[in-house]
């Protein structure tokens, strides 16, 4: 008889293979509509000092999300060093290169700042939850305005039309999806997992619903958040430019939006094929070339692969003897 975490890590593994053969097929699919001269003629054409630019740009982005996570700490009375969160949050970054899912690295976060905070799992836990849902909500909510400037192509665009369909219900589901689970005040019971795991759970749930009695520090942390899709939409539009696209500023956030609230969907492995689709049909909608759009995408995951390599395996290296 297989025992409950026997039975959890078989299920995963079973996920983990789905993910990474869907994210295959999706991405030969790709592979194989493009002109394969066509494309490396227009990867030789690069300007390489926008693509340094985007990438510098990552130490920016991460700053805005780690002051978003602290003020989230903020609400459960803990206040752990900017320092310490950027370099945590540098790590998880990188590992969420090679992990299933765009969340991936939370987890790593939480194993490091339970040893550093020992009793304080719950508030952990909380924070990395509301440092996620409000990240997502600001992503939901700047889509849904920019969309209002580009409804001439959402009426034009079926699929488009569909993204934002679902993208606006999902506004509503996230405030039911709070509600249904900060107002149940009985214990979580979640099948094949630990008591204890549950019991954690639980306590997270008790102190996500006093975050709504801290508007202030919840203001904030979504102000941060929009800073932080702003400097990603900065980041892919230096790419643009790196292939001569000269795309608006606000289209390259409208973009990002999409990419962002769409890569949470447990689909694809770390959303591999599912972004960079999304990136090149959002693109031809303006009138850029296939191959062009699939460089732009493909350099933007390999960037990012990169500079978070570059900063995170050192880091790892540096902090892997200590109690980081």
């Amino acid at each position: 008889m297989r025992t409950p975490i026997r039975h959890l890590f078989m299920k995963i593994l079973k996920h983990t293979a789905t993910k990474i053969l869907i994210s295959f097929v999706l991405l030969s699919v790709l592979v194989l509509q493009a002109d394969w001269q066509l494309f490396i003629t227009t990867l030789l054409q690069v300007h390489s000092h926008y693509l340094i630019i985007a990438m510098l740009l990552f130490f920016t982005a991460t700053l805005f999300s780690v002051l978003r996570w602290s003020h989230i700490f903020m609400i459960f009375n803990m206040r752990p060093p900017i320092s310490y969160l950027y370099v945590l949050y540098v790590l998880g970054s990188f590992l969420n290169n090679f992990l299933p899912t765009s969340v991936g690295g939370d987890v790593y976060k939480y194993i490091r700042l339970n040893k550093r905070y020992v009793g304080r799992r719950g508030e952990i836990l909380a924070s990395l939850l509301g440092e996620r849902g409000i990240g997502f909500i600001a992503f939901v909510i700047l889509n849904l305005l920019l969309s209002m400037s580009y409804l001439h192509m959402v009426y034009a665009s079926k699929p488009l039309m569909l993204l934002e369909i679902f993208i606006a219900l999902t506004a509503p589901a996230m405030i039911l999806l709070y509600i249904a689970f900060t107002y149940n005040t009985r214990p979580i019971t979640l099948l094949h997992l630990p008591a204890w795991v549950q019991d954690k759970i639980t306590i997270a749930r008790d102190l996500l619903r006093a975050m709504r009695l801290r508007p202030r520090r919840l203001f904030l942390a979504f102000l941060y958040s929009v800073l932080f899709a702003w400097n990603i939409a900065l980041s892919t539009w230096f790419i643009f430019l790196a292939f001569d696209l000269n795309i608006s500023l606000m289209y390259t956030l409208f973009i990002i939006t999409i990419v962002n609230i769409t890569g949470v969907l447990p689909i694809s492995f770390n959303s591999i094929g599912i972004s960079e689709g999304l990136q090149v049909f959002l693109l031809s909608l303006i009138g850029v070339p296939f191959e062009t759009a699939l460089v732009a995408a493909t350099i933007a995951r390999l960037a990012h692969l990169f500079i978070t390599a570059a900063s995170g395996i050192p880091l790892y290296i540096l902090y892997k003897q200590t109690n980081l």
